[in-house]
């Protein structure tokens, strides 16, 4: 199955909010494995820097990405899928201040 620039595009679009989860997460439960720095993994943010950043990156990447496919679809005649990706991308960008703003009005309590 073959996939046009547009459908590409659409599809990294669309998977950057899952694949930034899907890394942190993944970097996390390495790290929480493995326990390079020997803390005390029953914490729910031991390593948590290790997984933002791995998912943070991811997510840079992905957007980047896309923007490069949504960019050269534009200049084509693939416009309508341009759009597509541009409003999920918009949607997304959209969520992730969201969350970012209510995780800066209603902070999480400290531990202990």
């Amino acid at each position: 199955m073959r996939f046009s620039k547009g459908e590409r595009a659409v599809l990294v679009a669309s998977s950057i909010l899952p694949a930034m989860y899907a890394a942190g997460m993944a970097v996390g439960q390495m790290y929480k494995h493995y326990n390079p720095a020997g803390v005390d993994i029953n914490s729910g943010l031991a390593y948590l820097r290790e997984g933002l950043v791995a998912g943070f990156g991811t997510g840079l990447a992905l957007a980047a990405v896309s923007l490069a496919m949504i960019l050269k679809l534009r200049a084509g005649e693939e416009r309508s899928y341009a759009r597509v990706a541009g409003v999920i991308m918009g949607i997304q960008a959209s969520v992730f201040v969201f969350v970012l703003i209510l995780t800066k009005l209603f902070p999480l309590p400290p531990l202990g």
